[in-house]
Parts: C-alpha cells; structure tokens; sequence
C-alpha cells in the first residue's frame, strides 16, 4: 500500500521581524501521511521533545500543519533552525 506526504507537522519556535512585521520561526518536526484508502498517520521526528518548546503554562503546544511544496522542496518553515532552544 503506497502512502504520500499529505503535510509536514511544524512548531513555533521563535520569532522574528520582516517588514517590519512580527513573524514565527518554525521547525519541522514530523509528516503526516496518507494512505491509498485515505486513511492518515503521523510520524514525528525521534529527536522532538514537545517538552523543550516554548509555551505558557498549563496550555498545549500546537503543531500546524503546512502543505508540502510540489517541487520537493523544503519547507519555507525550516528557516532558522539554527536558533532552535533545544
């Protein structure tokens, strides 16, 4: 049964300034995939700890879901992973 990358699973971790705009950094942090029959699984990377992002206290993290580009390429969403805090 043959599967396709239907989203890549994002987080917010950090932010920065364009023109003159406040903006997310995101980092990739797993897929969602689709079956034939259209079913949906989710594969997060190993290394993703939910515990190490940034959040308010008592409250969840979200992840956003972001559609693959066509031409394979990455994520506009994986700028900046350089600054990730953990």
């Amino acid at each position: 049964m043959a599967t396709k990358k239907a989203y890549d699973l994002c987080v917010a971790v950090g932010k920065y300034e364009k023109d003159g705009k406040e903006k997310n950094r995101y980092q990739t942090v797993g897929v969602v995939l689709e079956k034939d029959d259209g079913g949906k699984f989710i594969i997060l990377e190993p290394w993703f700890n939910p515990a190490g992002i940034p959040h308010e206290a008592g409250k969840g993290i979200m992840l956003s879901m972001f559609e693959p580009k066509a031409d394979g390429a990455q994520p506009a969403q994986k700028r900046g992973e350089d600054d990730i805090p953990f």
